[in-house]
């Protein structure tokens, strides 16, 4: 049985604090990343976090041999209306 891991990405910088204006959802502009979590522990975060864009992915669990699981999907996405003033 395949376990199951999850990253939830946040973004939530000031819009003038961010490095890439013109991509404020780049990764460059990524204020937190929670990665290799529980589905529990990534929902709370998910929920609970300060954001203007959020990402919660979930993929195969990084295995023994320290091998990263497979690309993830995407299971909860969400962005506030006009973050870039």
């Amino acid at each position: 049985m395949t376990k199951t891991s999850f990253d939830v990405l946040v973004w939530n910088d000031e819009f003038k604090d961010l490095e890439d204006k013109e991509d404020p959802c780049g990764m460059v502009n990524l204020s937190e990343e929670h990665a290799d979590i529980t589905e529990e522990e990534a929902w709370k975060i998910y929920d609970n976090c300060k954001f203007y864009h959020k990402l919660m992915m979930c993929y195969d669990a990084t295995d023994e041999d320290g091998e990263m699981g497979e690309d993830g999907e995407v299971v909860a996405e969400d962005s506030k209306g006009d973050f870039k003033n």
